[in-house]
């Protein structure tokens, strides 16, 4: 089923969503997203993903800032044109360059177009394997932004999945765990909780920083690191984060397989349930 969308404030059908063949956004990717899930109409920390779009278009020196009030007010618009307001949906906000292909500086006018597409909200555990393609470092391509550029991820995953797993681990030039293709991680071994830290490469994600102070408003610490990979497959549990799936337990890592009844991932599970229910907005 096709759903609506809106290219720069106008709602139009899909088919008729047309960006020139010979922009910067087309031909370079130069661009940047979000992924948003929205709860009905309420969302989960808006202003911070918005944040991160701006950072990205502060980047890419676009001239232009997406205002969060407005934003809000097109999804929820969008929603309403779906005929399906009362579902979860995820919402992608994509972010470009109009600016001529080929023409150095010329950067012009941006796009930004924001679809929506209903959502299970079930999740199923996940198996991962290790992904051959390592992380693009930080000092080669800034690591706090969803850039366009999403393409050795996509190869990765492409890859997992089509030798049967649901998603891959992507380690670092040097060798150290940063995330999977789609989501942050976390594991847990005896009483403790680990996720990589910024210095691996990996995207700060907005439920990731949400898992952590959720945890410390219940005075469990989480400890940020660089580790290797051995240390994530002796873990008892693993779970992954995102801002569409929330958290997703991992059942193996190339076989090696995984406490899903871990008390300490229930306890994770409930404290960012507590935190939810409360700043939805």
């Amino acid at each position: 089923m096709s759903y609506p969308v809106d290219l720069n404030g106008t709602i139009m059908p899909e088919k008729d969503a047309v960006l020139p063949a010979n922009s910067r956004a087309v031909a370079y990717g130069e661009g940047c997203f979000e992924t948003i899930r929205s709860y009905k109409g309420k969302f989960l920390r808006l202003q911070a993903h918005i944040d991160r779009l701006n950072l990205g278009l502060q980047k890419l020196n676009a001239g232009h800032e997406a205002h969060p009030q407005k934003i809000k007010e097109r999804i929820l618009r969008l929603l309403d044109e779906t005929g399906e307001p009362n579902h979860d949906f995820r919402i992608r906000i994509q972010a470009g360059l109009l600016g001529k292909a080929g023409v150095f500086g010329d950067f012009g006018e941006i796009f930004t177009l924001i679809t929506a597409t209903p959502i299970d909200v079930t999740t199923k555990p996940v198996s991962l394997t290790v992904s051959e393609t390592r992380k693009i470092p930080t000092n080669s391509l800034e690591s706090s932004v969803k850039w366009s550029q999403y393409v050795s991820n996509m190869m990765a995953l492409r890859k997992a999945k089509t030798a049967g797993f649901d998603d891959a681990i992507m380690l670092t030039q040097d060798g150290f765990v940063s995330e999977t293709t789609i989501a942050n991680i976390f594991w847990i071994k005896g009483d403790k909780i680990f996720t990589p830290s910024q210095s691996c490469d990996m995207l700060p994600g907005i439920t990731r920083q949400i898992i952590l102070d959720a945890l410390k408003a219940v005075s469990i610490s989480v400890t940020e690191t660089k580790a290797e990979l051995r240390e994530l497959s002796g873990a008892d549990s693993v779970f992954l984060t995102n801002s569409v799936r929330e958290i997703q337990a991992v059942s193996a890592l190339d076989g090696n397989e995984f406490d899903l009844n871990n008390p300490i991932l229930e306890v994770v599970k409930q404290a960012f349930g507590k935190l939810k229910e409360k700043e939805l907005c």
